[in-house]
């Protein structure tokens, strides 16, 4: 596979997960936007009543921009800080990325077949048509992104 289109699937990566993280951080707020409220985002988003609490997103948030930060230095993206986090850590970090991905995608598979989704549920359609294919997709940029050498990447 080409090295820009790797290259491509880090940018999409990057910003997929810093947009991801930005929402969490906006839910640290109190707000519940996209939804009404509370229990109708914890239903679409995780399918059961769960926290959207400032204890509960913000790690999240600082997950998902930490894996950002790991994204963007292994396409070196970073400029004079590419070289602080070593390359080591780096495909760490994206394995363990790729694993979360991976593991989504399988229950977003389950559930696309009705395997602890209700069809009738604003989740079953968000899962079938939103969360399963981005993480699939995910999943394969991140794999793309995990698989570039040293040797290869512009400095």
């Amino acid at each position: 596979m080409r090295f820009e289109t790797k290259l491509r699937s880090g940018v999409i990566l990057a910003t997929v997960l810093m947009v991801d993280g930005l929402v969490h951080l906006y839910w640290a707020t109190g707000s519940t936007w996209p939804s009404a409220n509370v229990k109708t985002l914890s239903h679409a988003v995780l399918n059961a009543d769960v926290s959207f609490g400032p204890w509960v997103v913000i790690p999240l948030a600082l997950l998902l921009l930490t894996a950002t930060i790991i994204v963007l230095a292994k396409i070196r993206f970073l400029g004079k800080f590419n070289n602080l986090i070593p390359d080591r850590l780096l495909k760490s970090g994206l394995l363990l990325l790729s694993t979360g991905l991976f593991l989504r995608s399988l229950a977003g598979i389950v559930w696309v077949f009705g395997i602890g989704a209700d069809p009738k549920t604003i989740f079953y359609w968000l899962n079938l048509f939103g969360y399963t294919p981005i993480c699939i997709g995910l999943f394969i940029a991140s794999m793309l992104v995990f698989s570039l050498s040293n040797e290869n990447q512009a400095s």
